[in-house]
């Protein structure tokens, strides 16, 4: 939709399907830095009971990027059309 001046905005839900991405950026950015800082010390430290949480956190973890991994490789399948008309 064009703007005041003349170019183009994103309607409200592709800027929110966006800004989403950008926090899901954000989050895994942040949450890996965690990852680097601390798992030394948890793995010196952490109690049977912390270590079998772990393992049940790290598997879902794991199934959460596995799907998101293929949610993103078919939005960019779907968009191919349009990014290839772009370079």
């Amino acid at each position: 939709m064009p703007d005041a001046k003349g170019g183009t905005t994103m309607s409200g839900g592709a800027q929110r399907f966006l800004d989403n991405l950008e926090y899901l950026r954000t989050v895994a950015s942040v949450a890996v830095d965690h990852l680097q800082r601390n798992r030394d010390e948890f793995a010196k430290n952490a109690t049977a009971d912390e270590v079998l949480r772990l393992e049940r956190t790290i598997s879902d973890i794991r199934s959460r990027v596995e799907v998101l991994e293929k949610e993103l490789q078919a939005l960019e399948q779907s968009l191919s059309g349009k990014t290839a008309a772009l370079h």
